[in-house]
């Protein structure tokens, strides 16, 4: 079931991709990307579970079901920081008329993306229980990629 929410996440990723490619690795080991994140950077990533797996028997707080408002919630996120992202990369060159048409059209493309985030989000995760900290990692998230990383966990290195 979290694979559908990784697969949205990365098509959503590679819509949204500035078309410059990513550094590939040397062979060294992969930093830590958590390493960056400005919130929990001791939190575990993954956020789901068994769907049928309750809280620990000690009642720990660490893990709760993930509700409709939280898909609401991570999906008005994911939104924000699909247009921050993309109004980043804008050429400072543009002219008002230019960046106001990008700025519509990323506004745009983040209501659908949010729209299919929270979709994925209902059909998949509500009901399920996440890691509170992976969850607030992503709601404190500065940037796309550290939520993406909040919520499934860093990217697998390349060949595998």
């Amino acid at each position: 079931m979290s694979s559908l929410l990784r697969c949205a996440v990365a098509t959503a990723l590679l819509a949204c991709s500035s078309g410059t490619p990513e550094p590939t690795s040397t062979g060294g080991p992969e930093p830590d990307p958590m390493a960056s994140a400005p919130a929990e950077p001791t939190a575990p990533p993954e956020p789901t579970a068994e769907p049928s797996s309750p809280p620990a028997a000690t009642g720990s707080p660490a893990s709760r079901e993930i509700m409709r408002k939280d898909c609401q919630a991570l999906a008005a996120k994911y939104g924000d920081l699909v247009r921050s992202d993309e109004a980043a990369k804008l050429n400072p060159k543009l002219t008002t008329a230019q960046r106001d048409t990008a700025k519509a059209n990323i506004d745009k493309a983040a209501q659908a993306l949010a729209a299919r985030f929270a979709e994925g989000c209902e059909s998949s995760l509500l009901g399920k229980f996440a890691e509170e900290a992976a969850l607030q990692c992503a709601m404190s998230a500065k940037r796309l990629v550290d939520f993406d990383v909040c919520m499934n966990g860093p990217a697998a290195p390349p060949g595998e």
